[in-house]
């Protein structure tokens, strides 16, 4: 444990805190006065031909611009692949077996998953979509030990729905129930 350090205030006034370190020091330099300094900052800008730095300004304006842009580009991107990422598991939710495989096609992540870890093949398992389970199983959706936040796995939330088709479209892909390690994965 480390011990406590306490603070001693000094017995005799030091020039260096009282303001008075010039006087120790020998006579200072003259300060200028409030005309002396604008006359010579208008000098130091005067002395440059202005051509700098409105070509400086000008960069400046264009690197704020393509940050800006690149930024808006980025947010827009990853706006993008969430929404597309969203439009896959209600697609997988509905049956929309069409709809699925546009999504696939334009390089939606089959394994993508929302804000409450729910991957299409959980949505389709929930709602006894057999045939868009089997879709993204083929697509290599990955199913085994991928959990929601309530650590309820594709083959769980079937199970619950009553849904044993799906059951047996998982069994089928995956391996079954009895020889799994119970190991969880979070896909990113």
């Amino acid at each position: 444990m480390s011990s406590l350090s306490y603070f001693t205030p000094a017995r005799e006034e030091e020039l260096l805190w009282s303001g008075n370190a010039g006087a120790a020091t020998g006579p200072q330099p003259s300060t200028l006065g409030g005309e002396e300094a604008r006359r010579f900052y208008q000098s130091l800008i005067e002395e440059g031909d202005g051509k700098e730095r409105r070509g400086m300004e000008q960069r400046g304006r264009e690197n704020r611009r393509g940050r800006r842009a690149s930024r808006q580009q980025a947010n827009t991107t990853s706006t993008t692949t969430e929404l597309e990422g969203l439009r896959l598991l209600r697609c997988a939710q509905e049956g929309d077996l069409s709809g699925v495989r546009g999504l696939l096609s334009r390089g939606v992540d089959v394994n993508f998953q929302d804000s409450w870890w729910w991957t299409g093949v959980m949505c389709a398992a929930a709602a006894g979509q057999r045939g868009v389970v089997r879709l993204l199983l083929q697509q290599g959706a990955a199913w085994v030990g991928v959990v929601d936040t309530q650590g309820r796995d594709a083959r769980e939330l079937a199970r619950m729905a009553g849904h044993s088709g799906v059951l047996e479209e998982l069994d089928h892909y995956g391996s079954p129930l009895g020889t799994r390690d119970g190991t969880v994965t979070r896909l990113d």
